[in-house]
């Protein structure tokens, strides 16, 4: 490769289906040759006839030290889909278990859990779909906007050992917001609360107090508390929560992400 490179070689070039030497070499995870290729002007994000990146065939044959060499160049475009709309992650995801590594390193390097295919696929539906435990419990790591619609398809230990994750972390979001009010309750007594509303209201940052909106889940019928700056969904009512005798409660599934 050297050699040819050193005599002219268009590192541009394709076959009849836009692949082009970097393709090759990340197919086959050639971490050096692709080192090099870079570095001699070859395009990370080149696309074949059906817009798969060099990153994706990474991704595809499970080259982690490759896929990790690659998110560390700054030119790469980690959300870039192929004509299907599957980014990296999403396949990544579909690998099942040969990809759990791969997806890992992709969402720590800001991959997005959340990207959609043509189809409305997305990498939670695809890993509840395979009932892969792992690959849910990673997107859930990272934040991924949980949605009924993908945890309908689980099933049997799947489903127990998924419902189980999420019980747990709905205790550490009322044990989180519990410390949080005991912080509040403490600045308050101390006379510093105030002056940290201030400072959030002079756009220094913006307070979570009293941030609540209600809400009525679609499957008890209850109502529960989400906070438009944490983020946050709490069943018991907050002590800072102030009624808005104007707006009207709209039934949501509880612990979904929602935009204010």
């Amino acid at each position: 490769v050297k050699m040819l490179v050193e005599q002219g070689a268009n590192l541009l070039d394709t076959d009849y289906q836009g692949f082009t030497v970097l393709h090759f070499a990340a197919m086959w995870g050639w971490t050096s040759t692709v080192r090099f290729l870079l570095d001699k002007g070859a395009d990370i994000n080149a696309q074949t006839i059906s817009g798969r990146t060099p990153l994706m065939y990474a991704v595809q044959f499970a080259h982690v030290n490759l896929v990790i060499m690659l998110l560390g160049r700054r030119e790469l475009m980690v959300e870039a889909s192929d004509l299907e709309g599957f980014t990296a992650l999403i396949i990544a995801i579909e690998m099942g278990e040969p990809g759990l590594e791969v997806a890992r390193a992709l969402l720590r390097a800001g991959a997005d859990p959340n990207a959609l295919t043509l189809r409305r696929k997305n990498a939670l539906k695809i890993a509840c779909a395979a009932q892969n435990i792992e690959q849910v419990s990673l997107l859930l790591d990272f934040k991924v906007q949980r949605r009924n619609s993908a945890f309908n398809l689980l099933k049997d230990e799947a489903l127990a050992a998924v419902t189980k994750r999420l019980e747990a972390d709905e205790r550490r979001q009322a044990a989180e917001e519990e410390a949080a009010e005991a912080e509040r309750e403490r600045l308050e007594k101390s006379g510093l609360y105030e002056a940290s509303k201030a400072a959030a209201g002079s756009g220094v940052g913006r307070s979570a107090y009293g941030a609540w909106v209600e809400y009525v889940e679609k499957k008890t019928g209850k109502p529960f508390y989400y906070n438009t700056v944490t983020r946050k969904s709490v069943r018991n009512k907050p002590k800072d929560f102030k009624p808005n005798k104007g707006k009207i409660v709209k039934e949501v599934i509880f612990g979904l992400s929602f935009y204010h």
